[in-house]
């Protein structure tokens, strides 16, 4: 580097600037008046969102209170109980 960094910097501080696309502006604006937009119906949404969720939950409750209802009693399983549901001549013998 033969030039001197003072050099350098004057040199670019007298080059003009850069200037922006044409239209970048409004299309900065156009984007953020859309976002504006998008959010506002998301919000108008979000009444509709909730009671989904909330169906959803009250639904999924209900079902597993069913299936909880519904769930079987374990017998008790004891080395001389009267029918023992896993007992190897029970499963081998294929009669329960």
């Amino acid at each position: 580097m033969d030039e001197p960094l003072d050099d350098l910097l004057r040199r670019l501080a007298s080059e003009p600037g850069d200037h922006p696309p044409p239209g970048l502006e409004a299309r900065v604006l156009a984007g953020v008046a859309r976002l504006q937009r998008e959010r506002s119906a998301d919000r108008a949404l979000a009444p509709f969102r909730v009671g989904a969720v909330a169906a959803a939950m009250v639904i999924g409750v209900a079902a597993g209170g069913l299936a909880a209802a519904k769930a079987i009693v374990p017998q008790p399983m004891g080395t001389f109980s009267p029918a023992p549901e896993l007992a190897p001549s029970t499963l081998l013998g294929g009669t329960r």
